[in-house]
């Protein structure tokens, strides 16, 4: 697994959800869908995945916006 990977794998197990400003903010770098990409994959094997959810919210001009938050899920093994 990449650094960057690690990272944002890490900040994940810590915290409910991450978003790219918080990936930007907080671990320096906007590669955070990449980086999903190529996590969703990697993980698997470990049992986990990583989904997604839209999420509407006003920016500081008062506009409208929308953005993904991305958490880590375990996957549910069907019997």
């Amino acid at each position: 697994m990449k650094p960057s990977e690690q990272r944002v794998y890490k900040y994940l197990q810590t915290h409910p959800y991450i978003t790219v400003n918080d990936c930007k903010e907080v671990l320096g770098t906007t590669e955070l869908r990449k980086i999903v990409s190529d996590l969703r994959i990697k993980l698997i094997p470990e049992g986990y995945t990583i989904d997604d959810v839209w999420t509407e919210s006003v920016n500081r001009y008062g506009d409208k916006v929308r953005y993904k938050r991305y958490f880590l899920e375990k996957i549910k093994k069907s019997c």
